[in-house]
């Protein structure tokens, strides 16, 4: 009793939560892009509250805060980077640093960049909103951590 197929229903409700955590993930990521691609700006009504959720999810998982050095290179590197990217960086280096450690943010950022550099090529543009490609490498460096064994 208690059970369907095979897993408790507590184990059930974890994973309906999870998938709804990431409906709710990938709308925000959504919306961030469309922002980014059309106006060029990451807006604080979004960044800001993920930026602090990730950092409250720090207190309970510690190596979190390795994340940080995702948006601490972006205020290093100076111009080229702009306020909503560094607040973004915050909550997805968060996020990458609890899913798979300080190699997944060097990853990230890593993968970031060359999309970035691959979109400013192919549509020989000299500037490119960085945010998109920020995303969408923090959504498959996590799902790699995530599901990929020993990545």
């Amino acid at each position: 009793m208690g059970e369907f197929a095979g897993t408790s229903w507590a184990s059930a409700g974890a994973v309906v939560l999870a998938a709804i955590m990431c409906a709710g993930a990938a709308l925000w990521a959504m919306v961030l892009i469309s922002v980014d691609a059309t106006q060029r700006r990451l807006p604080d009504l979004l960044t800001l509250p993920a930026a602090g959720i990730a950092v409250a999810v720090c207190c309970a998982e510690p190596r979190g805060w390795a994340g940080l050095i995702w948006p601490a290179t972006y205020l290093i590197a100076g111009p080229g980077f702009g306020g909503g990217d560094v607040k973004l960086a915050v909550s997805l280096g968060i996020v990458l640093a609890v899913a798979g450690g300080v190699g997944a943010v060097l990853a990230g950022m890593l993968v970031a960049s060359c999309f970035t550099v691959l979109f400013l090529l192919l549509s020989r543009q000299k500037i490119a909103p960085h945010g998109p490609s920020m995303l969408a490498s923090a959504w498959l460096v996590g799902f790699a951590s995530a599901f990929v064994p020993g990545v």
